[in-house]
């Protein structure tokens, strides 16, 4: 491994340390996250990857055009962010496959702005019924009046348990769709991560073994193998250097 490539390896294997924290330990918006994603993608030389975390930050949207993205790009990559969704059409019955096309800056606002509105939506304090009031001419009674009430206290808890029941089942979506992104990048890292750590104890290893078998080699140069006889008809063959790799009991 040259300089360079030593250099951005070491870089993204920094990168990719900050980036599995911010994902498991931070607050952070994921869109920043995902910025942060493209630079180790670009020192890794990943573009694929690249495009998949461009694509992530535009949108899947049909209006977005993105240079060097096709359309069958964009699918794959909203598949590998778990985007799909399967759902039965009421008409033909069949299986229909979708996905969802939002930013995630937009998925983040969506689910903020929502769980702001959750938090103002509450019944009523005070209500007063809806009443209709009607009157006619009646030849018996003259004119008469009456009121019908249109709206109950309990109609307006119904909407106002529909609403809260919507507003939540959305905000559940957006977040377990933002999770599923969020695995699937933090998958994406983590394998660099362990793949840069498996490299550099790799090469550890091996400059290690390097240093040993050179001196070796440059001992057995300089001082030829001696016969010491220690019993007849069983030399042993030594190096004064590397005793403990160069004992070689032989028979004559």
């Amino acid at each position: 491994m040259n300089e360079d490539q030593s250099t951005k390896s070491e870089k993204a294997l920094a990168i990719s340390d900050e980036i599995l924290n911010d994902i498991e330990n931070t607050d952070l918006l994921f869109e920043q996250i995902l910025l942060k994603c493209k630079k180790l993608a670009r020192l890794r030389d990943d573009f694929d990857a690249l495009n998949w975390f461009t694509s992530e930050l535009h949108g899947y949207s049909s209006e977005v055009q993105i240079p060097g993205i096709t359309r069958a790009d964009m699918e794959r990559y909203a598949e590998m962010s778990g985007r799909f969704t399967v759902s039965t059409n009421p008409v033909t019955q069949q299986e229909e496959r979708k996905y969802w096309t939002a930013s995630v800056s937009e998925i983040e606002a969506d689910v903020q702005t929502n769980l702001i509105a959750l938090d103002k939506l509450q019944p009523p304090a005070q209500f007063t019924p809806a009443v209709s009031k009607s009157s006619y001419q009646s030849i018996y009674t003259g004119q008469t009046s009456s009121e019908n009430v249109v709206e109950k206290y309990q109609d307006v808890l119904n909407d106002f348990s529909q609403r809260r029941n919507a507003i939540s089942l959305l905000v559940k979506n957006y977040r377990g769709l933002l999770s599923k992104i969020k695995n699937s990048v933090y998958n994406y890292v983590l394998n660099i991560n362990l793949q840069l750590r498996f490299e550099g104890v790799t090469e550890s290893i091996f400059q290690s073994t390097k240093v040993i078998v050179d001196k070796c080699q440059r001992s057995f140069k300089s001082e030829p193998f001696s016969v010491v006889k220690t019993e007849p008809l069983s030399p042993v063959f030594l190096s004064p250097a590397c005793a403990s790799w160069a004992v070689f009991p032989m028979s004559l």
